[in-house]
């Protein structure tokens, strides 16, 4: 096992199933599994806080969620984010049977995930903040 300040890949690919396995016990792979949906490439794209910071070639203050939204029109992460809007509702399914699912990181999963599944609806009506164009979210 990788000790505490241990650095490397090793260490690095460690950490998530010791935290999961040591913080969630019996609900280690579900928080794994949702934690690991959450982190997908195409949605890195979309965390606020990115959109905070100045960029040299970016206009200051940036508009957030458009940003997001046109950076996830640009190559395959609509695709990619069907994909994931799947994986998200079953982790979701998954985070519902958990032994507390009152826990504050297994909410902030949720938040996460069902974040995920209404970028999804944007991304599918053109990012225009319209609602969601007669669609439904399903759970």
């Amino acid at each position: 096992m990788a000790q505490c300040g241990e650095q490397g890949p090793k260490a690095s690919h460690d950490f998530l199933p010791r935290y999961c396995s040591a913080r969630f016990g019996s609900d280690a792979s579900a928080v794994q599994r949702a934690i690991e949906v959450a982190d997908n490439p195409s949605l890195r794209k979309t965390y606020y806080y990115q959109y905070t910071y100045i960029q040299p070639d970016e206009p200051y203050p940036r508009p957030y969620p458009q940003s997001a939204l046109a950076a996830l029109a640009e190559g395959d992460a609509s695709a990619d984010l069907q994909q994931v809007v799947e994986l998200c509702r079953q982790a979701r399914r998954d985070l519902a049977e958990v032994t507390d699912p009152a826990d504050l990181v297994i909410t902030n999963l949720m938040a996460e995930l069902w974040r995920c599944q209404a970028l999804r609806v944007a991304t599918d009506s053109g990012g225009h903040s319209g609602g969601l164009g007669g669609r439904s979210v399903r759970q």
